[in-house]
């Protein structure tokens, strides 16, 4: 009744294999957010291996009602494009409204990774020009993270600051697999983070609000990976066999027919 369909599972190994994090390249597994105070025009460029890749503009203002913009680098356009009606170049569709009010999350839905974003904004007040670059984070940007790796990280911010991050093993019973918690914030000052050690579950949030006068660049490095008890890791490969056909009833049917015959000779 019902058609044979093969499904073939991909697993994003990007996810799994994404260390060091580092908020001046942006991956699956991190986020950067900053927000966009001030009435203008922005021209933002996504940057990858030091190169421009592709442009997309940012209209601010308060006529605008939107104060939330989620932007997916990994799906932004390359920068050959045409300029738009607002004169900046950006491809068609790039061009974004945002109210000053609003917050935009710059984050990368699949592949690699790796991206930087720097956003010129030209400000409506006194044409002055204003940049923000993910590679150095300022107030009152944040570096958001979601680490599955259990183990033992180290954190460090450009500006000198150490810390430590422990990811606890996931408990084995269900429903502890993975983390319900609420993110835990981390306050990045000019000398050190706060609070300096961390524990979390595996998938628990982690976000770095930027509260340094000094630009800040914030890398995540995995020192101890952590893989768990023996007594709960399997001790063979379980795989799935096909039962044996059932044996047909025919051969023995046949079987019987000369044992029949020998009996009429007896006779």
């Amino acid at each position: 009744m019902w058609g044979r369909k093969k499904m073939k599972a991909n697993i994003n190994h990007h996810l799994f294999n994404e260390f060091p994090l580092d908020s001046g390249a942006i991956t699956m597994a991190c986020s950067v957010v900053n927000n966009l105070p001030e009435p203008g025009n922005y021209a933002c460029s996504v940057i990858a291996k030091d190169r421009a890749v592709s442009r997309f503009h940012i209209e601010v203002d308060e006529k605008h009602e939107a104060k939330q913009l989620a932007i997916d680098l990994a799906a932004t356009r390359a920068v050959n494009a045409e300029a738009c009606s607002c004169k900046s170049e950006a491809a068609a569709g790039q061009h974004l409204e945002l109210n000053p009010a609003g917050w935009v999350v710059f984050y990368v839905s699949r592949g690699e990774g790796g991206y930087a974003v720097r956003v010129d904004g030209k400000l409506k007040a006194n044409e002055k020009p204003a940049v923000i670059d993910t590679r150095r984070l300022t107030a009152p940007g944040m570096f958001a993270v979601a680490l599955l790796r259990p183990g033992t990280h180290t954190m460090t911010n450009s500006t000198g600051a150490k810390g430590k991050i422990t990811v606890a093993y996931p408990g084995s019973k269900k429903g502890e697999r993975f983390s319900k918690a609420k993110p835990v914030e981390v306050r990045c000052t000019d000398k050190e983070f706060v609070p300096k050690e961390v524990t979390l579950e595996a998938a628990q949030g982690i976000f770095y609000r930027i509260e340094s006068k000094s630009p800040s660049r914030i890398r995540i490095e995995l020192s101890k990976p952590e893989d768990g008890p023996d007594k709960d890791r399997p001790s063979s490969v379980y795989r799935w066999r096909r039962p044996p056909a059932p044996k047909s009833a025919k051969p023995q049917a046949a079987a019987a027919r000369p044992a029949k015959k020998v009996a009429k000779k007896a006779k």
